[in-house]
């Protein structure tokens, strides 16, 4: 890889949330959920390092949504932005998605990108910053490889509620003129009922919830 590209550690013990249809299918066997990113061609999973980027799909989707609530079980270490792979070859790049381009193997990597802010309207107008407090830590990181992906483990599940989520951030934040969401409140958002816990079902699960952990800081390398 070229010597220019960064890359960010995610330690172990760092919770992650992704929302979907059905969580549950990532309770084994995750790799078998890889999807192909319609931006960049590569193969993988996406996962958020706070709760509100991911239930907040479930806006951008229009319906609701399950929200997992993952562990990293070992270090990740990814490289930093969307589009870092067109590092490995600049020359095939250039600022126009190249006709006919199809993505090589060594190009198929992780990636971690703090830029990439939650998808959320209000009134019909998308909020964007500097209404977000938007730290390094935060962002969407995407999993291309078997081992990393075998180092994720599914800890606790939810649904969404989309109409309720809309309400309680329109009722709670943006009525009072407050310039903030809450970012990472778990906790907020189960009391409001914006999120609500559910069982997967034995087959999937053992029907066992396992106790959440407190998320570790990323480390840049």
């Amino acid at each position: 890889m070229p010597g220019s590209m960064k890359q960010v550690t995610i330690p172990a013990g760092t919770l992650l949330y992704r929302a979907s249809d059905n969580v549950c299918n990532y309770t084994s066997k995750i790799c078998n959920q890889k999807r192909r990113c319609s931006n960049t061609t590569k193969t993988g999973i996406y996962f958020s390092t706070y709760i509100l980027q991911a239930i907040a799909i479930s806006i951008e989707y229009g319906r609701d949504l399950e929200l997992g609530i993952f562990t990293t079980k070992a270090p990740i270490t990814v490289y930093v932005g969307k589009y870092s792979f067109r590092n490995i070859h600049p020359e095939r790049w250039n600022y126009k998605w190249p006709t006919g381009h199809i993505i090589q193997e060594n190009e198929e990597i992780s990636h971690f990108n703090s830029k990439m802010e939650p998808i959320i309207e209000y009134n019909n107008i998308s909020m964007v910053y500097p209404i977000f407090d938007i730290t390094a830590d935060m962002g969407e990181l995407f999993l291309t490889k078997k081992e990393e992906l075998d180092n994720i483990e599914l800890l606790e599940t939810y649904k969404i509620k989309v109409d309720v989520l809309k309400a309680f951030l329109k009722s709670e934040f943006f009525s009072k003129g407050i310039r903030f969401v809450p970012m990472d409140d778990i906790d907020l958002y189960i009391r409001s009922g914006s999120i609500e816990p559910y069982f997967c079902t034995p087959s999937k699960s053992g029907g066992k919830r396992k106790t959440r952990r407190k998320s570790k800081r990323l480390v840049r390398v």
